[in-house]
């Protein structure tokens, strides 16, 4: 089966999620469990992201050995998951047993068993948002057609990391429009009621509101809001 063969599903279910805000958890492991099954070589495939609390973290791993190696990349800050991330490219270890780039994680990922890794960094347009990787017992275990596999996964697992944040942050953005049309309706609202009892112009209303709010220690909404509140209540 080609790769596009192999790619396709998991893309069509992707097609999907993407405004669901399910994308890392649902889709991404699709693209780690079908990485496996293109690059037989692979013992363990994996995603690195950062995590919403800052903290960089594995995501869609395949197996414990790839956490556990990860993990390491992550407390010594060096290896070529992170390389890969931050140089927005294609990185490559034939034999971690005289690997030199990595001095202190090459040596402890080699006692897990691992001889050889591949990485591929997540760009999409100028956003770098992870890798993936492949790791393998094996030396020399990734030959050119991994590396076109890997680089074609990186893209695909790239736009839809972006595209989750992206309408992620579009949806605090709707959620922040919509607090402050509350908040606005609010202080209208107030203000007509001002205007209705004390029989004064908007203008006159709407400054007393603010006396009140400072007076108060409180946001305008707010001052608004308890005014509303009282009003109802005939308190």
């Amino acid at each position: 089966m080609r790769l596009d063969e192999e790619l396709g599903p998991v893309m069509a279910r992707a097609s999907g999620l993407l405004l669901s805000g399910r994308v890392v958890d649902a889709v991404l492991p699709l693209l780690t469990a079908t990485a496996l099954h293109v690059v037989p070589a692979a013992v363990g495939s994996g995603i690195t992201l950062l995590g919403a609390d800052g903290s960089v973290t594995t995501t869609a791993g395949t197996d414990p050995l790839v956490e556990r190696a990860d993990a390491l990349q992550y407390e010594l800050d060096e290896g070529p998951c992170l390389d890969a991330w931050h140089q927005r490219r294609y990185i490559v270890a034939d034999d971690l047993t005289a690997e030199e780039r990595w001095p202190r994680w090459a040596p402890l990922a080699a006692e897990l068993g691992l001889r050889s890794v591949a990485s591929a960094g997540l760009v999409a347009g100028e956003a770098s948002v992870g890798a993936i990787k492949l790791y393998s017992t094996e030396p020399a275990a990734f030959d050119e057609a991994d590396r076109s596999a890997l680089v074609l996964f990186a893209a695909q697992a790239a736009l839809l990391v972006n595209g989750a944040r992206t309408s992620e942050r579009a949806g605090h953005l709707r959620e922040d429009v919509q607090a402050a049309l509350r908040e606005r309706d609010t202080v209208t609202r107030a203000t007509g009621l001002i205007m209705g009892r004390e029989k004064v112009p908007e203008d006159r209303a709407f400054s007393y509101l603010m006396s009140r709010a400072q007076s108060e220690g409180t946001p305008l909404h707010e001052a608004a809001a308890r005014l509303l509140r009282s009003a109802s209540t005939g308190t």
